[in-house]
C-alpha cells in the first residue's frame, strides 16, 4: 500500500471559478469542494485564470483538470492558454483529449 502525502488547492469551475481554496487532506477537499459548479454547455478554460494567478500557479505545481473536454474556448486558444503556466499540468477527460498537457488521461 502507498499512502500519498496531500496538500493543495482544489478549484471548482465550469463557466466560472465556483468554489476554491487550501486542502491538506482528502476529507478537506470532500468537505470544502461542495457539489455545484456553474454552467452547462462548455466549459470556459480561461476562467480559471483569476484564480490560478491570486494562487500562483507556477514552476514546481502540478495542475490536475478533470474535464469531460467539451470547452468553450477553440483548441488553439485553450491550449496557449494552459501553457502559459509554469507547473506540470495533467487532463483526465472522459470524452476529448485536448493539447497543452503534460499527460493526457482518457478514462472511458
Amino acid at each position: 500500500m502507498v499512502r500519498l502525502g496531500m496538500e493543495g488547492y482544489f478549484v471548482c469551475w465550469d463557466t466560472k471559478a465556483a468554489n476554491y481554496g487550501r486542502i491538506k487532506n482528502m476529507s478537506d477537499l470532500k468537505r470544502r469542494a461542495g457539489k455545484e459548479v456553474s454552467g452547462y454547455g462548455g466549459t470556459v478554460v480561461s476562467s480559471l485564470k483569476p484564480v490560478l494567478d491570486e494562487l500562483r500557479v507556477g514552476a514546481g505545481d502540478l495542475l490536475v483538470v478533470l474535464s469531460d473536454g467539451e470547452w468553450r474556448e477553440g483548441e488553439d486558444e485553450a491550449r496557449e492558454f494552459i501553457r502559459r503556466y509554469k507547473c506540470s499540468k495533467m487532463l483526465v477527460t472522459t470524452r476529448h483529449k485536448r493539447g497543452g498537457f503534460d499527460l493526457v488521461v482518457e478514462v472511458k
